[in-house]
């Protein structure tokens, strides 16, 4: 079975090689996507200098940032395997945690995602306001959405191909997560979650979501409840 490993990468020079790298070294059939989102610091260049190196990976290459919801997107339409799995570029989620997504996945047909729950094990805490409004946001999802998740802002997910396209996703921003569980749970396809391990970085180190990214998942959760 191909798995297909989106890694959405925007200004991420000091981490895309080592995530890549550690991709690579994971112990099944893939295809690693990495989707250069109009990155200024060189992130591209290294994808394609590891191009030439690493058979399994792809790179896609865009001239503006569009956002995190786009590149996943991007790779999807890209992607062949039967599976395909979202790992961040810059490294607060383990890769070596896919391989137990992965093998859930293939020996359970009945649900249709894995997602990496890092409340399901203990992990260092983001930013306190990060923490409690990712709280928040499960809360409102399993309200909206008639879940019983534990964390539905996790980066971690991997989700069948054939179901993943067939949601016809619209967010290009930080969104798109509240949109893919939304879409899931509204069309009752059943996600399993397991223990991710997670590492936060700091703004200084890079991370880039923001307060408005919030609101805007806010919003997606209440216009994809219809769906």
């Amino acid at each position: 079975m191909l798995i297909s490993i989106i890694i959405p990468a925007f200004n991420e020079a000091g981490s895309i090689e080592d995530t890549i790298r550690a991709v690579a070294g994971l112990p099944f059939e893939k295809e690693i996507l990495a989707v250069d989102d109009g990155s200024r610091d060189g992130t591209g260049m290294l994808v394609r200098r590891l191009e030439k190196e690493i058979k399994e990976l792809r790179g896609l290459y865009f001239p503006e940032n569009r956002g995190k919801g786009f590149a996943i997107q991007a790779g999807t339409r890209a992607a062949r395997g039967e599976i395909v799995v979202i790992q961040d570029a810059d490294r607060e989620y383990l890769p070596d945690r896919i391989t137990s997504m992965v093998e859930e996945l293939s020996r359970n047909q009945d649900i249709a995602a894995v997602f990496g729950s890092r409340k399901l094990k203990k992990n260092p805490a983001s930013y306190r306001r990060y923490y409690w409004g990712g709280r928040f946001l499960t809360w409102l999802v399993n309200r909206a959405g008639k879940g019983s998740l534990t964390d539905v802002t996790t980066g971690h997910k991997a989700i069948r191909w054939k179901i993943l396209e067939s949601l016809q996703l619209q967010a290009n921003g930080f969104e798109i997560e509240m949109e893919i569980v939304m879409k899931l749970l509204r069309r009752g396809f059943q996600i399993k979650e397991i223990p991710t391990d997670y590492s936060p970085r700091s703004f200084e180190e890079g991370k880039k979501i923001r307060w408005i990214d919030g609101l805007k998942s806010i919003w997606a959760i209440l216009k994809f409840r219809k769906y």
